[in-house]
């Protein structure tokens, strides 16, 4: 279940038939049948894929919780984080087993990995269920790493590019003699803007 829900994700796409399909084999296994990989690859799968099913997370929590957070291993303690942000979960159990899953292996995860974890620092900070059902260490842990995943989740030179469309509206910009900057960085969030309009729109 978890390799074919985890292939989707990576097409993104999600047919209704097939997701019903799993979603009836996830559910009809033993809690104790999932391994922390197939959890949080799991998880993370129906974030991607935008799986509106309160019944079908909660199952796959419930199952992430029967592992204690030092059995989660960097990529998928990440995983989890940033899978509880999409998701917007707000069970205070799993919000406290992803906080102490991340205590204890943040400091061994990649590039890719702390970037997930920023979304959820961010989502813990800014949206009100997570914020309300975070246990108080997230926000020491955010104190202690945050700002090596912020750092992490800004583009690298030449990771950004801009599309046709983007070159054509900065053209048009140019042309009405706007000021505005290309791959802005929002400075709260850190997400990378197309284009940044100067305040009044002219120079």
């Amino acid at each position: 279940v978890a390799n074919t829900l985890n292939g989707f994700a990576a097409c993104a796409r999600g047919d209704a038939g097939v997701l019903a399909a799993l979603r009836e084999a996830t559910l009809g296994q033993p809690l104790d049948a999932w391994n922390t990989q197939e959890v949080a690859t799991s998880l993370q799968a129906l974030a991607v894929l935008r799986v509106d099913d309160d019944e079908w997370v909660s199952y796959l929590c419930r199952a992430a919780l029967g592992h204690p957070p030092s059995s989660y291993l960097p990529p998928e303690a990440a995983m989890l984080a940033w899978a509880c942000a999409a998701l917007s979960v707000g069970s205070q159990q799993m919000l406290r087993l992803v906080v102490e899953a991340l205590d204890t292996c943040i400091t061994g995860m990649d590039r890719n990995s702390l970037r997930q974890v920023h979304q959820f620092f961010l989502s813990c900070r800014h949206d009100p269920t997570l914020s309300r059902a975070a246990p108080a260490g997230w926000g020491l842990l955010e104190g202690l790493e945050g700002a090596k995943c912020r750092a992490a989740f800004e583009p690298l030179p030449g990771e950004l590019r801009a599309s046709s469309l983007q070159r054509d509206v900065a053209d048009t910009l140019t042309a009405m003699g706007a000021t505005f900057e290309e791959e802005a960085v929002e400075p709260v969030t850190g997400y990378s803007l197309d284009m940044l309009v100067g305040e009044g729109g002219e120079g």
